[in-house]
């Protein structure tokens, strides 16, 4: 898959004096050869030149609905977002101030994105590898394999991994899966709640 045809999002993100100094860039990708990741979340360290590719399995045995990136940054950024395939992403969100990861050694406030994932594409399916490269333009033989979906270079952080974002930054990654909406929990508590009162009658039936 070309650049142009990923879906590109744009965010301009909290106004501040300072003019932007990085211009960040993230493509999330189907693909890679993984460590695995479940809710618990894994934490990465971008490359001396503030970028990097890392590749995670899908270990939570359901789809993923969204993929929190726990992130620090100089603010303000203008942030550009591309998905492979294109469509994969349905929505887009930030949290801002948030705790940074553990170990982070700048001093930078840290912010958490939330990528919202369109069902059926893929990206975050159970059991599935997907990626997320940090490098910016212009893109190496790395990024363009990430591009194409078929990644399988695993993490990858020297220094010729180069982005826009903060040298050396700790990235805390969480995979999101669906709530049960309030009824269904209240159908799930109370099929809970009767499935022990039957066991517990046959018990004392006995």
């Amino acid at each position: 898959m070309s650049i142009a045809s990923a879906l590109l999002f744009g965010l301009v993100s909290s106004v501040f004096a300072d003019p932007a100094p990085l211009d960040p860039h993230l493509i999330a990708a189907t693909g890679g050869d993984a460590q695995f990741i479940d809710t618990n979340g894994l934490t990465v360290t971008l490359s001396p030149s503030g970028g990097g590719i890392f590749s995670f399995q899908n270990n939570t045995g359901m789809d993923l609905t969204a993929i929190d990136i726990t992130i620090p940054f100089l603010s303000p950024i203008s942030l550009n977002v591309q998905t492979v395939p294109a469509g994969a992403l349905s929505g887009f969100s930030e949290s801002f101030p948030v705790t940074c990861p553990a170990g982070e050694p700048t001093s930078a406030p840290c912010l958490t994105l939330g990528l919202t994932l369109a069902p059926g594409t893929g990206l975050g399916a159970a059991g599935a590898p997907f990626v997320l490269d940090f490098n910016g333009p212009p893109f190496s033989a790395d990024d363009q394999d990430v591009l194409g979906g078929h990644s399988d270079l695993g993490n990858l952080n020297g220094p010729d991994q180069a982005g826009g974002w903060i040298p050396g930054a700790k990235v805390f990654v969480v995979p999101v899966l669906a709530t049960p909406e309030p009824g269904n929990m209240l159908v799930l508590l109370l099929a809970g709640a009767s499935m022990a009162i039957y066991t517990r009658r046959r018990k004392h039936s006995r």
